[in-house]
C-alpha cells in the first residue's frame, strides 16, 4: 500500500500537503465531485490503489492492477474560468517535472493529454470541474503506469512502466509531482504561458503527428505549428493550415 504518510511528509509546507489513499474506488475524480460541487479552496488528493472505473478520453476505461499505478486527483484553488482550457497541459508540464525530479528521466509530452516514455503511453490526465461565477475548481485526474502488471492487458496503446527505468518508489514520485503543483499553480492565471511552456516541453513546432479526428474512420498526417488560444491543435497537412479541436493524436518518430 503507498504509504501516504511518507507523501504528506516529503510535502509539508505546500499547499498540496493533504493526500488520503483509498484501497479501491470507481474513480478518484467523482470521488472530488463533492469538493467540486462546494468549491472548496483547500487542495485535496485522493489516492487509489484500485479503480473499477477508471477512465480516459472519451470514456475509454484506464486499466490497472491494484498497487501497480499511480491513481490519484489532486483538486486545485479556484481559478480563473478562462484558464480551464490551459489546466490539463499544466497538469502534463508537473507530471513530467516531477517524474523529472524524482528519477532523472525525461518524458515526451503528448497533444492532447498523454506523457510518453520511449515513445509508449506512461501517463494520461483527465480534468473534471465546476465553475462557480467567474472562477472554476478543479479535479486534475492522472493516471500514471508505475511497475508491470502480472496480467496482459489489451491495450490500445503500448505502455511504459516507470519503475522498468528507474527503481524509485511511488511515494517520491508522487510527492515530486505535487510539489511541482505547488511551485507553479501561479502560472495558472496566465494560460498563455502555459501553452508556450507546453510547447516548448514537447518540442511541438515540427513533430509528426498521426491524426484521427473525433467521429471520422481515416487518420491523416499532419506537422504540428502550435496550440492555439484554446489548447486546439495548429498544424500543416502539406501546405494547408489546419486547427483540430478533437481527435487522437500519435507522435510519428
Amino acid at each position: 500500500m503507498l504509504d501516504v504518510a511518507a507523501v504528506r511528509a516529503l510535502l509539508g509546507g505546500t499547499r498540496f500537503h493533504d493526500v488520503h489513499l483509498v484501497a479501491q474506488t470507481s474513480s478518484t475524480n467523482d470521488d472530488v465531485l463533492p469538493l467540486l460541487a462546494r468549491a472548496d479552496p483547500t487542495p485535496h488528493t485522493i489516492v487509489a490503489e484500485h479503480q473499477t472505473q477508471g477512465r480516459g478520453r472519451k470514456n475509454r476505461h484506464w486499466l490497472s492492477e491494484p498497487g501497480k499505478s499511480l491513481l490519484w486527483t489532486t483538486t486545485l484553488p479556484p481559478v480563473p474560468v478562462t484558464s480551464l482550457w490551459a489546466i490539463p497541459f499544466w497538469v502534463a508540464l508537473r507530471v513530467a517535472e516531477g517524474i523529472t525530479e524524482a528519477t532523472s528521466i525525461a518524458v515526451a509530452l503528448q497533444w492532447p493529454n498523454d506523457i510518453l516514455l520511449d515513445g509508449r503511453k506512461l501517463a494520461g490526465i483527465l480534468c473534471v470541474s465546476r465553475v462557480h461565477d467567474a472562477e472554476a475548481v478543479v479535479g486534475c485526474g492522472v493516471g500514471l503506469n508505475f511497475s508491470r502488471p502480472e496480467k496482459n492487458f489489451d491495450l490500445e496503446q503500448p505502455a511504459a512502466f516507470l519503475y522498468d527505468y528507474a527503481q524509485t518508489t511511488r511515494e517520491q514520485v508522487l510527492a515530486c509531482i505535487l510539489h511541482s503543483f505547488h511551485q507553479e499553480f501561479e502560472m495558472l492565471f496566465t494560460p498563455t504561458d502555459v501553452a508556450r511552456a507546453w510547447e516548448q516541453r514537447a518540442r511541438l513546432a515540427g513533430t509528426t503527428y498521426r491524426i484521427l479526428l473525433d467521429g471520422t474512420s481515416q487518420p491523416f498526417t499532419a506537422t504540428a505549428k502550435s496550440l492555439d488560444p484554446q489548447g486546439s491543435l495548429v498544424v500543416y497537412e502539406g501546405d494547408q493550415e489546419r486547427t483540430i479541436h478533437l481527435g487522437d493524436a500519435r507522435i510519428i518518430r
